[in-house]
């Protein structure tokens, strides 16, 4: 029987909008991205990131090993609500990482672009379906 919230979109339904150039969306692309983040049981994908970087779908811990300050932009939160990111500086040039959010949205109550961190530091996310909320940060 199947789960409310988890019907499938109407066949006919078929819209495609471009929220930018490397990213498609459609009522399938979220019901599909609802059905993986509700039935898998652990994020495991890791990445090293050397400068500015933009957060794939499949990124769930993101290691900044960094010679001059970077950017890190944040998923649009609306379409992954509930997803949990990892966030650590371990640059030892002591440069910043700044946090950015998709869409102006929040981090924590905060603008995106304020929210910094400093050599050493680890941020846990989550995505609360409108914005990104805080659930761990050690400085």
């Amino acid at each position: 029987m199947p789960q409310p919230g988890f019907v499938a979109p109407p066949i006919n339904q078929d819209i495609v909008t471009v929220d930018n150039p490397l990213r498609f969306t459609s009522v399938w692309v979220v019901w599909l991205n609802s059905l993986i983040q509700r039935f898998t049981t652990h994020q495991v994908a890791f990445r090293l990131c050397t400068g500015d970087t933009q957060i794939a779908l499949a990124d769930t811990t993101l290691w900044f090993v960094i010679q001059t300050p970077a950017k890190c932009t944040l998923l649009d939160p609306t379409q992954i609500q509930g997803r949990i990111l990892y966030i650590k500086n371990d640059a030892t040039s002591g440069d910043v990482v700044t946090m950015a959010a998709a869409l102006n949205r929040l981090i924590d109550n905060a603008a995106a672009d304020t929210y910094l961190l400093n050599p050493g530091d680890a941020l846990t996310v989550q995505s609360n379906g409108t914005n990104w909320i805080v659930i761990g940060q050690v400085p």
